[in-house]
């Protein structure tokens, strides 16, 4: 019994270790408060943990989210971003509510069945989105308001009017992570958590640098000087709590950013769900109506608050699994740490540099990609690229939703096809 409760303490400490650079990485790259994200983590631990129908998934916001909350703001705020945040926010708590209405009827079961390809190319359209946004970041200033098309193509001026410590910072930030993934396998060190270190590294280097000077640009008729080059959080997480704006909920962008939030979450929540069952030691089976309820309730709580929208998180809840996590309380603990993280260390997460956090976002990108998985899709069936390649093109010229709708679309023309050949 004692052991149990520790080893579920222990990974809920280190999973939380993991969860705090990369919340606040997500947060800023949506373009919510830097806060948002740990807003979300630490109720998907304490509330619901509690309520879900999962042993070891945790609960937080999600790189996967980033492109569709991005293009929510931007799609409801009009330019004005505290003001896309607030309907925003709106939405999420709309999305939730269909979220738990979908965990009690056999929608359910169609999420569960969408088709690889399409999600597929949805990850690989977000992780491009991630890497050009963050780019920016790693160059030392935030990303102009352009199209992803276009900024593909300031991506070459914005390389020569960097800041050159920032981009430093970010480049061995993103060497080290690399470094330690692939040498750091076995021992003490195996079990603590990349990211905490490489944003340790990253404040050490930004103070070594002087990073704050600012003044050190590549080419300076093309340099774009930010506000800060480091985070700017409030004292209290308590003053980080804002209350949604409802004034658009009759309008289509709202019901567009309603559904984008609903629908990708929910599916994210359940084929992630599925996939950490499978790496369950003890082959448990989460109750998908039940997880799919706690994170609908969790998602209302969010968007009433002031969090990012939250999903069943893969990446940690692998993780969890790897540090000894036996039951859900290891979820709850991640949560209170990150409580107690926030509550007492506040004042430090102001040393860390955005071009650290743009560092960590462009690897998730890169991972979300997954060229290894897209070459073995390849290799089973052709088709599949094209449907990929379909989500990927209309999402970057439009939006995501669009480029979901497209891939469907296209999905649904070749099986018909494939069937007629068979014939």
């Amino acid at each position: 019994m004692f052991k149990t409760i520790q080893s579920n303490i222990i990974s809920g400490l280190l999973v939380s270790l993991i969860a705090l650079p990369l919340c606040l990485a997500i947060a800023t790259a949506s373009d919510f408060p830097v806060l948002a994200g740990i807003i979300t983590a630490i109720v998907g631990g304490l509330v619901v943990s509690q309520l879900s129908g999962s042993f070891v998934t945790i609960n937080g916001p999600a790189a996967g989210m980033i492109a569709i909350i991005l293009d929510c703001v931007a799609r409801l705020g009009k330019g004005d971003i505290f003001l896309g945040y607030k309907y925003v926010l709106a939405a999420i708590v709309v999305s939730s509510i269909l979220q738990i209405i979908t965990s009690f009827s056999k929608v359910l079961n169609f999420m569960r069945k969408f088709p690889e390809e399409i999600i597929r190319g949805m990850m690989v359209a977000i992780g491009i989105i991630i890497i050009i946004k963050q780019s920016f970041n790693l160059f030392g200033y935030a990303p102009p308001k352009h199209s992803y098309t276009q900024l593909i193509l300031d991506i070459p001026l914005a390389f020569l009017g960097m800041q050159i410590e920032a981009f430093i910072i970010g480049i061995i930030t993103i060497i080290f992570i690399l470094w330690w993934q692939k040498k750091i396998k076995y021992g003490f060190l195996n079990k603590i958590p990349v990211y905490i270190v490489a944003i340790i590294l990253a404040a050490v280097l930004s103070a070594i640098l002087n990073l704050d000077m600012k003044n050190h640009f590549l080419i300076t008729e093309l340099a774009s000087k930010p506000k800060s080059l480091f985070i700017n959080i409030s004292q209290s997480i308590f003053s980080t709590i804002s209350f949604p704006n409802f004034d658009k909920f009759f309008t289509l962008d709202f019901a567009i950013s309603v559904f984008a939030i609903y629908s990708v979450g929910s599916i994210e929540t359940i084929l992630s769900a599925i996939a950490v069952d499978k790496l369950d030691p003890q082959k448990r089976t989460t109750d998908l109506a039940k997880d799919l309820r706690a994170v609908g309730i969790g998602n209302l709580i969010c968007g009433l608050i002031g969090g990012l929208p939250m999903i069943a998180e893969i990446v940690r809840s692998s993780a969890n699994i790897k540090y000894g996590a036996t039951n859900k309380w290891s979820n709850f603990c991640h949560g209170l740490f990150l409580l107690v993280f926030v509550g007492l260390f506040s004042n430090l997460i102001k040393f860390i540099p955005f071009c650290a956090l743009a560092a960590m976002l462009i690897l998730v990108g890169i991972n979300l990609i997954n060229f290894r998985l897209i070459k073995t899709m390849y290799q089973e069936s052709k088709s599949s690229i094209l449907v990929i390649f379909s989500v990927v093109i209309f999402t970057l010229t439009f939006d995501l939703l669009l480029g979901v709708l497209a891939g469907i679309l296209v999905y649904n023309i070749l099986h018909k096809i494939n069937n007629r050949n068979k014939a």
